[in-house]
């Protein structure tokens, strides 16, 4: 029977790029509002740090999850953080600390009051 543990991802804000946003968004307008980017390992302190982006114009409450798959079958979910938000052409990072024996992370963004992931991305760690 697998054993679940559970993490808790945070939240720190980073300056916006207001125009460089706007010009993505004009060439290529669309749906989801949401992406994940830079996922990268912080190898010294076991850390995944990635930006949740909202390319729309609409400021969005969002909420972020991460599933850790395990070499020994288990999984560890993290805590769903949230609701935070996010401006117009917004950029969040998050953090969350890495389980020792995870090669593989699951990360989902859903917009806050829906459990419906928007944006997910999976990372090797």
């Amino acid at each position: 029977m697998p054993s679940h543990a559970v993490l808790r991802p945070v939240e720190s804000d980073v300056p916006k790029v207001v125009p460089g946003e706007l010009r993505r968004f004009v060439a290529m307008p669309g749906f989801p509002p949401l992406d994940i980017e830079n996922a990268r390992r912080v190898p010294d302190v076991d850390i995944l740090q990635f930006d949740v982006v909202n390319r729309g114009p609409l400021p969005l409450f969002v909420a972020v999850a991460a599933r850790f798959p395990l070499s020994n079958g288990e999984e560890l979910w993290s805590e769903k953080a949230g609701p935070e938000f996010i401006g117009p052409f917004g950029r969040d990072e998050w953090q969350i600390a890495l389980p020792a024996s995870a090669r593989l992370a699951d990360l989902r963004v859903s917009l806050f009051p829906f459990e419906i992931a928007v944006a997910r991305k999976e990372v090797r760690v």
